[in-house]
């Protein structure tokens, strides 16, 4: 009996040691912020006078690293983060449109409800930081789409903002209601004051129960994103704020000649003077949101300070995507053209040295990882983003050593750009000073950024074969070769729909190495025959689909020979679409019910 006792308190005094050095370990671990801005390109903080405009955020940046050259890996809001989220490419997580719903997403997957349903929540960067001893909190924008009224396992304090308004806003909040409450924002309240108060609270409520974990907190502004059309976007305290302000002109705004261009680039006519009044008009109210935005910065170091977090504490500033504002005669993101992609990138905190600048390629996807790994934690290998925290001390950063070679950029729905819907699925290859693209139509764009930092020349037609070759087959490479060959409807879009007079079938199809053959079984569910091509039989047979890029990794296809004359269906077809590498190897089928 005495043995017995003797062990179990030798047992009970090295748990209780075990626990001390955990707590000790904890305590040492770094405080980490992520400010997620929406929207927001860099070149809102590369203008000469960008200290004036965000004084707080341009302070963020002098006391320590500037990044240059970090690109989002799907220039979309929802997915960019859950890329984040994930660290993963969205070929990878899946999560590839904002709403399933939406006619624009090629009936491709995407939206919290998804992201719930893969179990992602049990194993992305909330829980990650959970398990490493962080007090997690998220305040801001989340995932889009079929928002679940839970908090997520992987946040300890939950505030996020719903919808695409500035004032009168809903939040689902644990505040003071652990299973989650809704609740609208008052009248006159706008969103980016009540973030920032939430903000404050969240950070005072840590302190005051002792500080004794380490926190990560998350932070997604909804500015400066454009409001739902007839909404206001600017706080009513600064819409006095430089009424003089002017878009910057450069080269690619209103693009002269887009004769070389590819995708929906090529056919967007010339902006007109509305245009231009437009264009003015939102680059204004975009700055005013960010000053908001820059204002809630301010406000959060200030309250590090206050509660004696500051000198321990990593702040990350980045943002989801960029925007175009009719560069390129464009207005919106969802492109892989520079201006899209690329997103401001700063970072200060223990070690980080003040004041510098750097130009290595980077990820929105590596930043995950290297959150992780200031907290003394590994990633999960399934992740595609990688730790850069090697980077961030005065020897590391200069260390000019690549980090990246490239970044993919991949994009599988339509949006709407200029008031058009613009059918810009592709893949880009971005190096370190080029952009090589496939659009699912079949162009293809080179841009060398040294020579043509604008994007103005597309030189893709002046490679030698063996280089357009050697970039092809590079893209071949960034994607996950496990996965196999897969095709969507986008007309019908729905089950049950009708397709357009005098359109067929129509969708889009991926393939990591190449997607080579599309094939369709046209089936009339009262008749319950096979379409062959040019009459119904009843036994089973496939027809040939159109490939826009075939060999591409992503293609638009087309079914255009539907029955016609006495063999319209007047009731209900169903039809199966297969894609085939060159091996035939394919993924299940995708259905589609509709009428003629």
């Amino acid at each position: 009996m005495f043995v017995t006792t003797r062990i179990r308190l030798l047992f009970c005094f090295f748990m209780l040691l075990s626990t001390s050095i955990a707590g000790a370990c904890s305590a040492q671990q770094p405080n980490i912020i992520l400010i997620n801005f929406d929207d927001a390109d860099s070149e809102m903080f590369e203008l000469d006078y960008s200290d004036q405009l965000y004084p707080n955020i341009m302070s963020v940046a002098k006391s320590g690293i500037s990044f240059n050259n970090l690109h989002v890996t799907t220039p979309f809001c929802g997915p960019s983060r859950a890329c984040l989220y994930r660290a993963q490419y969205a070929h990878n997580s899946g999560i590839r449109i904002n709403d399933p719903s939406a006619r624009t997403s090629n009936n491709f997957d995407g939206g919290m409800e998804f992201y719930d349903l893969q179990g992602y929540f049990f194993n992305d960067l909330g829980t990650w930081m959970q398990n490493a001893g962080y007090r997690t909190m998220m305040v801001g924008k989340f995932l889009h789409h079929g928002f679940k009224t839970t908090i997520p396992p992987g946040w300890d304090d939950f505030h996020s903002y719903l919808g695409a308004r500035y004032w009168r806003t809903w939040r689902y909040t644990n505040e003071d209601a652990p299973e989650g409450r809704f609740e609208q924002l008052p009248a006159g309240l706008y969103r980016t004051t009540e973030e920032t108060r939430d903000v404050v609270r969240t950070l005072e409520n840590h302190a005051a129960n002792g500080g004794d974990r380490p926190f990560f907190l998350n932070i997604n502004t909804f500015g400066p994103h454009e409001g739902a059309p007839g909404t206001d976007m600017v706080d009513t305290t600064k819409l006095d704020w430089w009424p003089e302000m002017k878009q910057p002109y450069s080269s690619a705004f209103n693009e002269a000649d887009i004769s070389d261009k590819r995708g929906f680039f090529r056919d967007l006519p010339e902006l007109f003077p509305a245009s231009f009044r437009y264009a003015e008009n939102l680059h204004r109210d975009r700055a005013l949101a960010m000053r908001s935005c820059d204002d809630m910065v301010g406000v959060v170091r200030h309250t590090l300070a206050r509660l004696n977090m500051d000198d321990n504490t990593y702040i990350f500033i980045t943002s989801d995507n960029g925007f175009l504002n009719g560069h390129h005669r464009a207005f919106g993101k969802g492109t892989p053209v520079n201006r899209a992609t690329r997103v401001p990138f700063f970072i200060m905190g223990p070690g980080v040295p003040a004041g510098r600048t750097a130009n290595h390629l980077m990820a929105h996807i590596d930043l995950g990882p290297t959150i992780l790994g200031l907290a003394g934690r590994v990633p999960p290998s399934f992740v595609d983003g990688r730790s850069f925290t090697h980077l961030l001390t005065p020897t590391g950063i200069d260390d000019h050593a690549g980090f990246r070679s490239e970044v993919l950029i991949e994009n599988v729905a339509q949006y709407n750009v200029s008031g058009r819907t613009a059918e810009s699925a592709s893949n880009a290859l971005r190096t370190v000073d080029s952009i090589y693209t496939e659009w699912a139509n079949g162009d293809k764009d080179f841009y060398n950024l040294v020579e043509d930092p604008e994007q103005l020349n597309n030189r893709y037609d002046d490679l030698h074969p063996i280089i357009q070759n050697f970039y092809a087959s590079w893209l071949r490479t960034l994607k996950n070769p496990d996965q196999k060959s897969n095709a969507r409807f986008s007309v019908p879009f729905g089950l049950g729909n009708q397709i357009p007079a005098g359109q067929g079938l129509r969708g889009l199809a991926e393939d990591p190495q190449g997607v080579e053959h599309v094939r369709l079984a046209i089936y009339d569910l009262q008749a319950k025959r096979y379409w062959n091509g040019s009459q119904w039989q009843p036994s089973f047979a496939l027809v040939r689909g159109e490939l826009e890029n075939p060999g591409g990794q992503i293609s638009f296809w087309n079914y255009r020979e539907m029955p016609v004359g006495d063999n319209v269906v007047t009731g209900q077809m169903a039809a199966w679409v297969w894609s085939y590498d060159k091996n035939f190897v394919h993924a299940p089928p995708t259905v589609a019910i509709f009428s003629n």
